[in-house]
């Protein structure tokens, strides 16, 4: 099962409270739901649970948890407010996991590392029913292949 309560990002609680305060209640419009093309609910909770025993339950998102995804200055465009999965990968080893499951689904995945491109999207996938993948605890590229 995937988490609901947000992540805490940040070391220093100070900034930590403010990125709380300015992404926490922002969205002014219920998320809603969007599942990959071509897939049910039911197939997509599979995959989901695939994800958490790649990663844990504490790195996989979903619901409330959301949140803090989303960028607090949204447009409102269509698909802008569309529930997403949200998984953070903490090793090379787990990401691996994470693609193969993604491949053998043919699960889209929108990545960055922090999303603090506020006011121009944010984390927000482009492609509705992607799976984001948040990359901010990789500390480096090791090859572009």
């Amino acid at each position: 099962m995937a988490t609901t309560t947000p992540p805490t990002r940040y070391e220093d609680p100070e900034v930590q409270k403010a990125h709380t305060d300015l992404y926490l209640g922002s969205s002014e419009r219920p998320l809603y739901p969007v599942l990959p093309l071509g897939m049910s609910t039911e197939d997509f909770d599979q995959v989901i649970h695939q994800f958490v025993e790649a990663l844990g339950s504490k790195n996989v998102f979903a619901g409330e948890a959301l949140q803090d995804y989303i960028d607090p200055y949204e447009i409102d465009e269509p698909g802008a407010n569309a529930r997403y999965r949200v998984q953070r990968p903490p090793t090379i080893e787990a990401l691996q996991k994470v693609l193969q499951v993604a491949n053998k689904h043919g699960i889209p995945l929108w990545t960055f590392s922090r999303g603090k491109n506020i006011g121009y999207g944010g984390p927000a996938p482009r492609l509705p029913g992607s799976v984001a993948l948040d990359l901010h605890r990789m500390d480096k590229i090791l090859e572009v292949n």
